[in-house]
């Protein structure tokens, strides 16, 4: 029996308004959860929408919260860009659920960065190349060298070996004009154009562009003609503070030395070449035993220079402390970098001790 007395089937005469919306909030819940990273932190702007029903959608908050009034049986599509997209059936009597999304290093490919912003890869018909910022965590003392043939159609030269003068000259396509000096392309950091690119640690670095042709290249008119390089460092993300530290370590050594001969078999070998030509020997019996024994190493030394001067390799250190967090209206990353790298020279203990 009904509260009005009739009794059977609901029908048109007896159908209440109020007793709609009592079916119709029976059939929906209230759902809230948070959204995560992989690391733990929250993720902020997460679209959160019932699945085949678009108009069923919100976002998360600062805090990586949402709440959302979904059907029965729905289905909940978690996605976020350079995330994976998360599908999550909703159980019966759920009321708060926790999701955490994992990074998606192939779909970030997607968008990339051009001169006045970003767009979708596919839709982008200029010439240009990318580097994900993990290919350039390598033991190296310079960005400029960490690139080196890791872009297409970049070409990188390093005309010296110096302590802090071992940076390469980068090139792209070779030299377009040399109306602009120097010939290198241009560098904007995040909107700011003629920074140093040694300057830049590779752990400060979130996406990495070069832009080619002159269809890429049109928006920054002359100054872009020997290409442009566009660098965006990592921001500071809303919700509690993050501290990642990372410690690598490298090893240098020569890429290929020849086999020398020693001092005694070189002056053979040039005292045959004489007499082949029917000259005298230059280098008496005498001298060169004096030299393969080694009796007066002063006044007839057999040296190996490269052993004498050289180590067989040295070593790299990089030490990085990053600390990123804030609220909604400010965030913050603060950067520490460390690098030390020791030559191949060999030096005695008095140069050791001033090094260190």
């Amino acid at each position: 029996m009904f509260p009005n007395g009739n009794t059977g089937i609901l029908n048109a005469a007896t159908f209440s308004p109020k007793a709609a919306n009592y079916a119709y909030f029976q059939q929906n819940s209230i759902i809230t959860g948070v959204v995560k990273d992989e690391a733990g932190n929250v993720l902020q702007g997460v679209t959160v929408a019932v699945k085949n029903q678009s108009k069923i959608a919100t976002t998360t908050d600062a805090n990586g919260r949402f709440v959302l009034e979904v059907p029965s049986n729905a289905t909940l599509k978690i996605s976020l860009m350079g995330f994976q997209t998360v599908e999550l059936p909703v159980e019966a009597n759920q009321k708060d659920i926790s999701i955490t999304l994992k990074e998606d290093l192939e779909g970030i490919d997607e968008v990339v960065v051009v001169g006045f912003g970003t767009q979708k890869k596919e839709s982008n018909v200029g010439s240009q190349a990318t580097i994900k910022r993990e290919e350039l965590k390598v033991p190296v003392a310079n960005l400029s060298t960490a690139i080196a043939g890791r872009l297409a159609g970049v070409v990188a030269t390093q005309r010296s070996g110096g302590p802090g003068s071992d940076g390469a000259n980068l090139f792209v396509r070779g030299v377009a004009t040399f109306a602009s000096s120097p010939q290198s392309p241009l560098l904007i950091v995040d909107g700011v154009p003629d920074r140093d690119i040694n300057n830049i640690d590779p752990e400060d670095v979130e996406s990495f562009t070069i832009l080619k042709d002159a269809t890429a290249t049109a928006v920054y008119g002359t100054r872009g003609a020997n290409g442009v390089i566009i660098i965006n460092t990592r921001k500071g993300k809303a919700g509690k503070p993050t501290i990642s530290a990372e410690l690598q370590n490298g090893f240098t050594g020569f890429t290929y030395l020849p086999k020398f001969i020693d001092g005694p078999t070189f002056m053979e070998l040039f005292n045959e070449g004489l007499t082949m030509r029917g000259k005298q020997a230059f280098y008496t019996p005498e001298r060169i035993e004096k030299h393969r024994t080694g009796e007066d190493p002063d006044l007839y030394p057999n040296v190996n220079w490269y052993d004498a001067l050289f180590k067989d390799y040295a070593n790299s250190n990089r030490a990085n402390l990053n600390i990123t967090g804030g609220a909604d209206i400010a965030q913050y990353y603060l950067s520490l970098g460390y690098y030390r790298e020791t030559g191949q020279f060999k030096t005695d203990e008095f140069n050791l001790i001033i090094q260190n």
